[in-house]
């Protein structure tokens, strides 16, 4: 099963997105109460019932996400991040909706690639921004270091590395890619095409870097397709988060209505 929150232009994945074989659920609870209304006539010799839109329900289940290894050097900073940001994205919940989805296909993840040019002269620092409504920091500058006459493979290989070990870029995105090129890969399969996501290169401090202000939608997002699924409207989302050795354990309940307002 997949589940997400939607809050705005924010996916609050809580369940079946892309981490590995540990991202599955268990103790699914799903409970209802159909909504009916009766009606009498003045004067009439009887009443009938009919139902009425807005069905209350409730959702509760456990999923656990597998984060980066511990022998990571960067594993405290990813876990704590993704622990103490949970309850920052589902502070505000004014029009949420929640999707607990079976899939028939896991959609096409996006992907962009940044191509950095430019031999390094001066050494210093070189930063790459990047613009996305996932990311809740958007646009987020991340800067790594250059030494004099890197070429383009080289410090693209750094910031790979930095990119990799992000946690505010992990949380949404893949990385990856060769040679002169930062690969981003979005990970929730509920995402569809972000038409402002964008990697811009530019030197910080160093020199010797060709800006380049955009980036290649390599190949553009399509969400899941699901096979079933129920969606909760006007939807209020309770996630206990608790970190487990290299997992993470979300205890997830929603209330909300089974039809559209």
């Amino acid at each position: 099963m997949y589940a997400a929150a939607f809050i705005g232009d924010k996916i609050i994945d809580l369940a079946g997105w892309d981490q590995g074989q540990g991202a599955e659920t268990s103790g699914l609870n799903v409970t209802y109460k159909t909504n009916f209304q009766g009606v009498s006539y003045i004067g009439g010799t009887y009443g009938r019932q009919f139902f009425r839109p807005g069905t209350m329900a409730s959702a509760s289940f456990t999923s656990r996400f597998q984060l980066i290894d511990a022998s990571s050097a960067q594993y405290q900073r990813w876990v704590s991040y993704f622990v103490q940001q949970m309850p920052v994205r589902l502070a505000n919940q004014s029009g949420c909706t929640v999707r607990l989805s079976q899939p028939w296909n896991t959609g096409t993840p996006q992907v962009e690639t940044a191509t950095g040019t430019g031999t390094i002269g001066t050494a210093g620092n070189a930063k790459i921004t990047v613009t996305s409504t996932a990311i809740d920091s958007s646009p987020l500058v991340i800067t790594f270091p250059v030494t004099s006459g890197q070429v383009p493979s080289s410090w693209m290989a750094t910031a790979r590395a930095y990119f990799a070990t992000d946690p505010r870029i992990q949380q949404f995105f893949n990385v990856s890619g060769t040679d002169a090129n930062l690969v981003l890969t979005r990970k929730s399969p509920y995402a569809v095409n972000d038409t402002t996501l964008n990697m811009a290169i530019a030197n910080d401090t160093c020199t010797g870097i060709t800006t380049a202000p955009t980036s290649t939608n390599t190949t553009a997002g399509v969400a899941l397709d699901p096979m079933n699924e129920l969606i909760f409207y006007d939807a209020s989302v309770d996630v206990a988060v608790t970190q487990i050795g290299t997992s993470v354990i979300l205890n997830t309940s929603v209330n909300g209505r089974l039809t559209s307002p």
